[in-house]
């Protein structure tokens, strides 16, 4: 986009950050504060205000976490455990429990679960009892920090 003087500059371009979307329950009527998003490839992960974890979207190696490889085309909530981060690969998924132990699922391409081999997982498996401070994927990776400093990943 360029300015209306065609001096080549660009325009300034506003960008709206979202912090918190209000959410409507597909089927239920109620809505709810979420307070984190991650997207994979063609899943989506959320967070709501009371810490429980919901998952939607395309599901072939069991990335949304639910105990079977159907995609999901509305939320549906993964376990009844509170979580405090959640982040998504292409086809994998991680999140923090608020007990601060790490978990993944979903595709176990080139080790991204962290498993040790184990495979697909289409459940949330926790991965170790140590305690994590923060996560980020992107593609088949992941890394995470522990509450110690140390980088996983």
């Amino acid at each position: 986009m360029f300015n209306s003087m065609k001096t080549n500059q660009y325009s300034h371009i506003l960008f709206l950050l979202i912090t918190s979307l209000v959410f409507l329950l597909v089927g239920t009527g109620t809505t709810s504060v979420s307070t984190q998003f991650a997207l994979g490839q063609k899943h989506t992960l959320m967070i709501k205000s009371d810490g429980t974890l919901w998952s939607w979207g395309e599901n072939s190696i069991g990335q949304l976490g639910i105990g079977s490889n159907d995609p999901r085309h509305y939320p549906v909530q993964i376990g009844v455990d509170r979580w405090s981060a959640v982040t998504a690969g292409h086809y994998h998924s991680v999140a923090i429990h608020q007990d601060g132990t790490l978990w993944t699922w979903g595709g176990h391409m080139n080790g991204a679960l962290g498993n040790g081999g184990a495979g697909n997982i289409d459940v949330p498996m926790q991965i170790s009892t140590d305690l994590w401070r923060s996560i980020v994927s992107k593609g088949a990776h992941t890394i995470a920090i522990k509450q110690d400093g140390t980088l996983w990943g």
